[in-house]
């Protein structure tokens, strides 16, 4: 789509500079108004596309955690964790666990995304993830209340 995009935008622009059109106030009024159409596309398309990746982000980040919430069930032979022991676990792994839970996000959306993968964006979202990790702790911790609770 995004091919697409800069295709006409270049179309638009020769045009804009090659053609001698009788009225070309109407011209520039229509190049103008689909070239805005475009950037506003394009712009859409990159927002969709950093929603993506934040929700894949996301997903990647409730799994790796649910894996240590399912291993943490195992071991204490409880059907829930208690909300303190659930906040335990969550800082634990957070804290203890950063590293690994970052190289996993990494790993998992290079081998998902492949060629698609931007390491800038990544970083990006991951600085913002662990910059404030309170945040991040209580959409975790309240995602597995809510899991808990159904349960």
């Amino acid at each position: 789509m995004l091919e697409l995009i800069i295709f006409f935008l270049t179309v638009l622009s020769f045009h804009n500079t090659f053609f001698n059109l009788k009225n070309k106030s109407c011209f520039y009024l229509i190049r103008d108004n689909i070239a805005t159409k475009l950037y506003l596309e394009l712009d859409r398309i990159k927002m969709a596309s950093a929603n993506n990746l934040t929700t894949m982000v996301r997903d990647i980040t409730y799994y790796f955690i649910k894996y240590y919430y399912d291993k943490e069930l195992t071991t204490t032979g409880q059907r829930t964790l208690p909300e303190d022991q659930l906040r335990g676990m969550i800082d634990l792994l957070y804290v203890e666990k950063a590293g690994e839970l970052k190289k996993y996000i990494r790993d998992t959306l290079k081998e998902n995304l492949g060629a698609g993968y931007s390491s800038l964006a990544v970083e990006n979202i991951l600085l913002e993830m662990f910059n404030d990790p309170e945040y991040s702790k209580q959409r975790v911790y309240l995602e597995i209340m809510e899991y808990q609770k159904k349960l």
